[in-house]
C-alpha cells in the first residue's frame, strides 16, 4: 500500500521551509464564487450582444468577430470597454469583489482554502506563490494573517519589486491583476511572456520544488512552456488533482517526474496539508520540560492575539499528555488494593501527572480573557471524561476525576486573583459533564469533590478533609501568581466558597453543596462568608461576580442563595462540633 503521497508532502514542506513554490490555478478561486477570465470576457460580450439587441448568441466568439471584425481578446476588450484605470476599476469590480450580500452569503471572500495557505506561509513554510488568477483573495488571506506579500502582476513590476530572495512572501500573478490594464486570457496572449517575467518564472521553477493546484495547463501556454523547459530535479513537483488530467498536464508531469495527488478539493488538500505540516512541527518542538518553562511560554502566548492559535496548541497538547496519562495510571491503580499508602501513592501519581497543565490552569485563569472561554472549557471537558475502567473500586474509579479537580480548582483561583469570574461560570455551569448513566450536568455537580476523594473523608473523618488535600496538591502551582501563604489561604477560601455557592444554585438550592476549608473555621469578621457578605451590601449590583455572568447577575439572587447555603454549613459547623 505504501505511504499516502500527501504524508510525504508534509514531510518534505515542514523538512524545508521555504523550498516548495505554490502554483494556483482557477480551480482554487472557482469555490469563492469567482468567474475566471475566460467567464468574465464571455459576460461582457453577452452585454454587448444585449446593447446590440442581440438574444444570446449561440457563438459568442463568432458573434463578436462577425460585429466587430476582430477576435475577442480580454485586454483588447477592456480596453475599448473602459480605457481608463478608474473606469476598468469599475466594470471589474462587480466580478471580483463581494457585495454586502455576498460576503454574508461566503462569495467572493477568502475561503477556508486561502487562510490555510495563508497559514503556511506565516509560519515560514511557503514564502512563493504563482497564480494565473486575476482576482485578490489569496492577497486578502495573507494581509488577514500578519503577512503583507510583495506582489508581482505585470512586467512593469517585476524589475523595481523586492527580489523573491528577500520577500517574506512573493506573490507572482503571471496573468495579471483583474486592476491591471495588462491582464491575459486569450490563447494569444498567454502564448508567451515578457523576456523579464519569463526568466523570472523560470528561476523560481528550477529553484525551488512544486505544488500545483487547480491549474489544468491547458491554456497557459507560456507556464507551459516554463515548465516543460525548466531541466532541473532538485526538488520534487507535486500535482494536486481532483479528475483526470488534461493531455497537457500529463506531458508536464512526464516531463518533470511529477508526483500525482488525488484530492477531493483544493480546500480538503490544502487544510489537510496546513495541518499535517503544523503538526510535524510541534512534534518536533522540545517538550516544555518543566513546569516553568510551560509558563513562560504561556504569557508570552498571552501577551498577544496572534498567538492565539498557538496557546490554544500548547494547552491541549499537554492536555492530551495528561488524558494519556491517566489511562496508565488507572491501569495499574486495578492491581493493587486499597489502602492508606496506596492511596497516597495514586494521590501522587495524579497530582505530578497534572503538574505543568495545572501551572498553565493557574496562569491562564488569572490572565483570563473571554476569548479564551472555550479553551478552557475544553481542557476541562476533556479531564471530566477520563479514560480508564468505571467498575471495581469506587475509590479508584472516582479518583480518576482529580485531575480535572485539580485544573478547575488552579485555574479557578488564579482567576479569583485578577476577579475573572466568568472563567468559574464556563468551568462549573457551562461545561457539561456525561455521567455513567449518560446525563449530561454541569461540572459542578457531575465532580464532586465529596465523592472524588471520598476515601479521604472517610479516613480523616474531617468536615473539610478533601479540600485540605486539594490546598496541599494546588499550593505549589500558586506560588509565582500569590507567593504570601496567608493571601494564598483567602484565596483558596474564597474560590471554595463561590463555587459552593454556585453549587448550590445549580443543585436547586437543596443544601448539598459541598464544603470546604472555610467551613471548619470559626465564623468571625474575617470569615470568607462575611467578606461576601460585605461585598454585597456594599457594591450591589455592581459586585463583580454578577456582572461576569453569576448567580443569573441578579442581587436579590446571590442573597437568597447565600443565605440557604450558609445556614446549611454553619449548621455542618456544629454537628461536627465545632
Amino acid at each position: 500500500m505504501g505511504i499516502d503521497p500527501q504524508l510525504g508532502l508534509a514531510m518534505s514542506v515542514a523538512a524545508g521551509k521555504g523550498v516548495f513554490a505554490l502554483l494556483l490555478g482557477s480551480g482554487v478561486s472557482t469555490a469563492a464564487g469567482i468567474p475566471t477570465g475566460f467567464a468574465v470576457q464571455r459576460d461582457l460580450i453577452r452585454r454587448l450582444a444585449h446593447l446590440q439587441g442581440v438574444d444570446e448568441p449561440g457563438d459568442l466568439d463568432a458573434w463578436y468577430a462577425a460585429t466587430f471584425k476582430e477576435d475577442p481578446q480580454y485586454s483588447r476588450l477592456l480596453e475599448q470597454l473602459a480605457p481608463s484605470p478608474v473606469e476598468r476599476s469599475a466594470l471589474l469590480r462587480p466580478y471580483f469583489e463581494a457585495t454586502a450580500d455576498e460576503r454574508e452569503q461566503g462569495l467572493k471572500v477568502p475561503t477556508k482554502t486561502h487562510h490555510a495557505i495563508a497559514s503556511l506561509v506565516a509560519a515560514g513554510y511557503i514564502r512563493i506563490i504563482i497564480t494565473t488568477n486575476f482576482d485578490r483573495l489569496i492577497e486578502q488571506a495573507l494581509e488577514a494573517a500578519g503577512v503583507t506579500p510583495v506582489v508581482v502582476s505585470s512586467p512593469a513590476t517585476v524589475g523595481g519589486a523586492l527580489p523573491f530572495v528577500h520577500a517574506r512572501c512573493y506573490v507572482l500573478k503571471v496573468n495579471g491583476d483583474y486592476l491591471d490594464a495588462h491582464t491575459m486570457n486569450t490563447v494569444t496572449e498567454l502564448s508567451r511572456y515578457d523576456r523579464a517575467l519569463h526568466r523570472l518564472l523560470a528561476r523560481i521553477v528550477d529553484e525551488h520544488g512544486l505544488i500545483v493546484c487547480g491549474w489544468s495547463a491547458e491554456w497557459d501556454v507560456a507556464v507551459r512552456r516554463v515548465l516543460m523547459g525548466t531541466r532541473s530535479r532538485r526538488f520534487t513537483t507535486y500535482w494536486a488533482w481532483r479528475s483526470d488530467l488534461s493531455p497537457q498536464a500529463t506531458d508536464i508531469v512526464t516531463h518533470r517526474g511529477a508526483v500525482v495527488l488525488p484530492i477531493q478539493d483544493a480546500t480538503t488538500f490544502f487544510v489537510k496539508l496546513k495541518d499535517d505540516v503544523l503538526a510535524i512541527e510541534r512534534f518536533g518542538r522540545p517538550h516544555p520540560l518543566t513546569a516553568a518553562t510551560a509558563v513562560v511560554t504561556a504569557k508570552r502566548f498571552l501577551a498577544e492575539d496572534r498567538y492565539r492559535i498557538d496557546l490554544h496548541d500548547l494547552v491541549m497538547e499537554e492536555t492530551e499528555r495528561v488524558h494519556a496519562k491517566l489511562a496508565s495510571i488507572d491501569q495499574e491503580l486495578r492491581s493493587q488494593l486499597l489502602s492508606s499508602e496506596t492511596y497516597e501513592q495514586a494521590l501522587r501519581k495524579y497530582a505530578a501527572a497534572t503538574e505543568v497543565l495545572g501551572h498553565l490552569a493557574a496562569t491562564g485563569g488569572y490572565w483570563y480573557r473571554a476569548e479564551h472561554r472555550d479553551l478552557w472549557m475544553r481542557v476541562v471537558g476533556r479531564l471530566a471524561h477520563p479514560p480508564g475502567a468505571s467498575d471495581g473500586l469506587v475509590a479508584w474509579a472516582e479518583l480518576r476525576y482529580l485531575p480535572a479537580l485539580l485544573v478547575v480548582y488552579a485555574a479557578g483561583i488564579g482567576a479569583i486573583v485578577r476577579e475573572n469570574y466568568g472563567l468559574l461560570g464556563a468551568m462549573l455551569v457551562d461545561t457539561q459533564v456525561t455521567d455513567r448513566r449518560g446525563i449530561a450536568e454541569a461540572f459542578a455537580l457531575a465532580v464532586d469533590v465529596r465523592q472524588v476523594l471520598e476515601f479521604v473523608a472517610q479516613r480523616s473523618q474531617s468536615l473539610a478533609g478533601p479540600s485540605y488535600t486539594l490546598y496541599v496538591a494546588v499550593r505549589p502551582w500558586m506560588h509565582d501568581l500569590i507567593p504570601d501563604d496567608l493571601a494564598f489561604d483567602r484565596t483558596f477560601d474564597r474560590y471554595e466558597y463561590l463555587s459552593a455557592l454556585v453549587y448550590e444554585e445549580v443543585d436547586g438550592r437543596r443544601g448539598r453543596a459541598p464544603l470546604g476549608r472555610f467551613a471548619a473555621k470559626r465564623p468571625e469578621t474575617e470569615h470568607v462568608a462575611n467578606r461576601v457578605g460585605d461585598e454585597l451590601a456594599r457594591q450591589g449590583e455592581t459586585w463583580r461576580p454578577l456582572t461576569e455572568g453569576l448567580f443569573q447577575g441578579s442581587i436579590e439572587h446571590a442573597r437568597e442563595v447565600k443565605e440557604q447555603f450558609d445556614r446549611v454549613w454553619q449548621a455542618q459547623r456544629a454537628r461536627f462540633g465545632f
